[in-house]
């Protein structure tokens, strides 16, 4: 996608690696209990040296003139996107030390709360709610916007993006993970017209909005 002004003073363009000290502060700011953003071995910027190269998924942000305040990964070749899972991730003995290395004692209590428990019943979620046939998903995989920014519309504006784009790439349909507790991106999704297609306590909420793509 090329630049675009949503609003006074504030642009929505494609992520760059210029933006990768962004994308880590804004992670870290919003979400504090997840070892990816908050450990001191470095497994997040490796995150985000993989998805800015990546061709399976495009990464779109929104600058005032403070800065970048809100980004959004959105995946468009899950296939691909699977394939590069270590290279994103980690190995499992990575993700261990990371845990680790972890300072923030909300990460331990989310661990300690959740567990293995989380991660099997997001697994189930996702693979119960699948790609149907004939259909080419495109997957919401991350949004985050900086605290002081909420409350604005942003996640709305990264969102519509999101469909944009995904249209232009003849996707059928896209679909969102959103973690049950969080009620304000749940309600976010619903208010553009996603419909809920799964739900579990410990894995969160999928969502699922089928598009209308052009034909010719």
């Amino acid at each position: 996608m090329n630049q675009t002004q949503t609003r006074m003073d504030v642009t929505l363009r494609p992520a760059s690696t210029a933006d990768l000290e962004d994308l880590l502060s804004i992670s870290r700011s919003c979400f504090p209990d997840h070892f990816r953003w908050q450990s001191r071995y470095l497994i997040g910027r490796k995150y985000w040296k993989v998805v800015l190269q990546s061709k399976a998924s495009q990464t779109l942000v929104l600058q005032d003139r403070t800065g970048v305040f809100a980004f959004g990964v959105l995946v468009l070749d899950l296939m691909m996107w699977e394939s590069e899972r270590e290279q994103r991730n980690g190995t499992a003995l990575t993700k261990m030390f990371a845990v680790l290395c972890c300072p923030v004692p909300a990460v331990w209590t989310k661990l300690l709360k959740h567990g293995v428990l989380r991660l099997v019943d997001r697994r189930q979620l996702l693979r119960g709610a699948g790609p149907r046939s004939g259909e080419r998903p495109a997957w919401a995989e991350l949004l985050a916007v900086l605290p002081r920014m909420h409350r604005q519309g942003f996640g709305a504006v990264l969102m519509s993006a999101f469909e944009r784009e995904a249209v232009a790439s003849q996707r059928s349909v896209i679909e969102a993970h959103v973690d049950f507790e969080n009620t304000s991106s749940r309600r976010m999704c619903e208010r553009q017209g996603f419909t809920l297609v799964s739900s579990g306590r410990r894995g969160g909420c999928l969502y699922r909005k089928s598009l209308l793509l052009c034909s010719g």
